[in-house]
This record gives structure tokens, C-alpha cells and sequence, in this order.
């Protein structure tokens, strides 16, 4: 079990938290920010601001295999204010490779 704390100060509508379950190094590319997201660890995304004009920011995953990076991920994001994300990197007892799963919190309307 992990447990995330969920504040506003601590993980603010609009951003995101990385949390790498393996001890594989990943990093992420998510508008325009490019952070390492060590194995073992919740790393926070700031808010993508780069955005194209559906409201969207490419994001892609890479993880190191030996000297080479890989790509694990890629997505279109969109990015909204009122939504918050996890990207939960795992890797499968049976896979070949880790993988990304991401959980999206909706801002409450009483909230907005």
C-alpha cells in the first residue's frame, strides 16, 4: 500500500504525481517538462501549460535498458485544471517490459 497525501498544498488541481513501482529509471516528458522518475519513487509533475490547441500535451514515458532509453509510453494528455493524475509504472510478473497506468481525479463541483 502507498499512501498519497491528496492536499491542495501537497498535490494541486492540475498537476500530476509519478509513482515508479520498479526499480527500473524512467522519465517523463510531459509538455514542457522532462524529469527523472527514480525507481522506488513518487515524483511530482508540475502543471503542463505547453498546450496544443485541444487543450492536449504530448506525453511520453522512456525507461533506461542498459545505456539505450526505451520508450514505454505515449500519450495525448489532456490537460485541464480541474483534473489531477497518477501514473502509476509497473511491470507485470509476465511482461516484457514495465508499463504505465494512469488514475484521473475530477475536481469536486463544489470545489470549483
Amino acid at each position: 500500500m502507498v499512501l498519497i497525501n491528496d492536499g491542495a498544498r501537497s498535490f494541486p488541481w492540475g498537476g500530476s504525481k509519478a509513482l515508479n513501482l520498479t526499480q527500473v529509471d524512467f522519465a517523463i516528458e510531459a509538455g514542457e517538462h522532462k524529469l527523472a522518475l527514480p525507481g522506488g519513487k513518487l515524483t511530482d509533475v508540475p502543471e503542463v501549460t505547453k498546450l496544443n490547441e485541444y487543450n492536449r500535451a504530448q506525453t511520453n514515458f522512456h525507461y533506461r535498458q542498459g545505456e539505450n532509453w526505451l520508450l514505454a509510453a505515449e500519450r495525448q494528455m489532456q490537460c485541464d485544471p480541474k483534473l489531477r493524475r497518477i501514473f502509476i509504472i509497473y511491470l507485470s510478473p509476465s511482461a516484457i517490459a514495465p508499463d504505465v497506468l494512469t488514475i484521473v481525479d475530477h475536481r469536486p463541483p463544489a470545489e470549483e
